[in-house]
């Protein structure tokens, strides 16, 4: 429109009179612009809060917008860039093969280890009662070996009781004889 234009041929006319062949190109332009003719009276105030108020909020409007499209941009290049270092499906599939595998050898060695942990507890329970069974045949043992002491002691007293006696007679009948 004629209005903006004259407007921001006013501000750089010392500019275009220097160079008067782009100036005259200008104003040349200027001519086929159509005027706006039967105009409202308040054109030129509504024009003029347009400038000074909704431009400048439609513009930090604008600029808002494009601040929150360059963060979804660089939100975007980062999905995009974590999405490329996701393998591919086939990779996938063979580490949770593999992933199985080793969840399944797993399970068998923890049903092992309780296996193994049950065992050890039955020989625990089997050495306790050895243990007891061995203390109880060392006492045996030993009150056997006591008898054992006993008699042959018994036997061995009595033996030189017997001895004793022996001779006792012999020397008691040997006194009776000689008296």
């Amino acid at each position: 429109m004629l209005f903006f234009k004259q407007k921001s041929w006013a501000k750089s006319r010392p500019e275009k009179c220097a160079n008067p062949e782009a100036d005259r190109r200008e104003r040349i332009g200027l001519v086929d612009e159509p005027l706006i003719l039967n105009a409202d009276d308040s054109l030129a105030h509504q024009l003029a809060h347009m400038r000074s108020v909704v431009l400048p909020a439609a513009r930090q409007q604008a600029s808002d917008l494009v601040a929150k499209l360059s963060k979804i941009d660089e939100t975007v290049v980062h999905l995009e860039a974590e999405i490329a270092r996701i393998p591919p499906a086939e990779r996938i599939a063979v580490v949770q093969r593999e992933l199985d595998v080793a969840r399944s050898a797993h399970e068998a060695k923890l049903a092992e280890l309780s296996a193994l942990r049950i065992q050890k507890q039955a020989l625990q329970r089997q050495r306790a009662a050895a243990e007891t069974r061995l203390d109880k045949l060392g006492e045996h043992d030993m009150e056997t070996r006591f008898a054992d002491d006993d008699r042959q002691r018994i036997l061995k007293h009595s033996l030189r009781v017997r001895e004793t006696l022996g001779l006792f007679r012999t020397r008691v009948v040997h006194a009776t004889r000689q008296a």
